[in-house]
């Protein structure tokens, strides 16, 4: 991060691939900006917030991967032979 609201935030992806799938882990290395009570409001709020953002974000792209609606929410670039974006994201449920 350059640049927000958190005091440290580094996010990133790991991909490990097996016989039968690839398993994507989301590492989230963060600080909040509140000073000394900082861990406070980390283990009081952050962890679980984000450990469900992330939870939720992972259910819907392994939704997207799994049922082959991807290919309607990404941009087209030219020389693209996927469609024209969705207007919104396939809902699930």
């Amino acid at each position: 991060m350059v640049r927000g609201a958190f005091a440290r935030f580094v996010h990133d992806h790991h991909f490990e691939p097996t016989s039968s799938a690839t398993i994507v882990r989301d590492v989230l290395d963060y600080s909040a900006p509140f000073g000394p009570i900082s861990r406070l409001v980390e283990r009081a709020y952050l962890d679980s917030y984000l450990t469900a953002f992330l939870s939720q974000r992972a259910y819907a792209l392994k939704r997207l991967a799994e049922t082959g609606h991807y290919s309607s929410s990404l941009p087209v670039s030219s020389g693209s032979t996927w469609p024209l974006p969705a207007a919104s994201m396939p809902a699930f449920e």
